[in-house]
């Protein structure tokens, strides 16, 4: 799984090198841009600093993921979303890298569900599941947010999909 997530980190990058932005517009050194992007999971999700998003992310912000676009306040929305469904989230940075305007980050999230997903109810199961998210930074803050994470096998760890292998629910990990 994790050579899986890697190629599609990797091919997520070689498109976007092809991005029409100028690489003038490129702004930040690989360090400072790091530090924008940690802040997302150090100050953002695992402390719950939601008043943060305007300084970290810019008002144009667009979020990519599945073939859809999220708003900056959809993305308020969302991480607030998972803080409620799992009160007890933590998100591990595994390891970043930065090249030029782009941070790339693999992430393990952990957490049980306590709260409502989507409409469904709380199921008190654990999930353990990663990601990885391609940020885009100008001017110090987050412009773009390319993110990579398998919702079917968060979904089979938390009871809500049966799992194809055994065709019954996962067993709590």
């Amino acid at each position: 799984m994790r050579s899986a997530l890697l190629s599609c980190v990797v091919s997520g990058l070689l498109l976007m090198s092809q991005s029409p932005i100028p690489a003038a517009a490129a702004q930040g050194d690989g360090a400072s841009n790091k530090a924008v992007a940690r802040r997302v999971f150090d100050e953002l999700l695992n402390k719950e600093k939601y008043e943060l998003f305007e300084q970290i992310y810019a008002k144009t912000f667009v979020k990519h993921v599945d073939g859809k676009t999220y708003s900056l306040q959809e993305e308020i929305q969302q991480a607030k979303s998972m803080r409620v469904s799992m009160s007890d989230l933590v998100m591990t940075v595994d390891f970043m890298i930065a090249e030029g305007d782009k941070v790339v980050i693999q992430y393990t999230g952990r957490g049980t569900s306590t709260g409502p997903l989507g409409g469904m109810p709380p199921t008190g199961k654990t999930c353990v599941a990663t990601g990885a998210t391609v940020y885009r930074i100008v001017g110090g803050k987050i412009a773009e947010e390319w993110t990579y994470y398998n919702m079917l096998d968060i979904l089979e760890q938390l009871g809500y999909m049966p799992n194809p292998q055994s065709g019954a629910a996962t067993k709590k990990r």
